[in-house]
């Protein structure tokens, strides 16, 4: 299978956001081009604003919570012009049905009390 380029998986970005992502001094993680492509299509697709996406606009472009958490960091280095309120949302409910967790805190055993050394 034919590795696909950078510029290739950021070419949905607008001109100016692509291009700044392309300089050979930006590094970015691996899946944050691919997940970056997709977002800008779905952007493109339906029509919203870079400064208020939708939460469906980061679902669609990211179906995990890994991903999400990818999209999200790419953005903020790269991008901050981009809304992530809803994201933000989004990520906050994935992590509260991770296993072992209710309502966005943690279960299970107390930390042990602190106890001074036997003498």
């Amino acid at each position: 299978m034919p590795s696909v380029s950078r510029a290739e998986l950021l070419a949905p970005l607008s001109p100016h956001i692509g291009n700044r992502l392309l300089d050979d001094d930006i590094t970015l993680e691996p899946g944050a081009a691919a997940v970056l492509g997709r977002f800008f299509a779905v952007l493109t697709d339906r029509g919203e604003r870079l400064d208020t996406p939708s939460r469906a606009a980061f679902e669609l472009a990211a179906k995990s919570e890994s991903t999400l958490a990818t999209l999200l960091r790419a953005l903020a280095r790269h991008v901050p012009e981009v809304g992530t309120a809803a994201a933000r949302e989004l990520r906050a409910e994935w992590y509260a049905r991770r296993p072992g967790r209710s309502g966005g805190r943690r279960r299970g055993r107390a930390a042990p009390a602190a106890h001074a050394p036997a003498q």
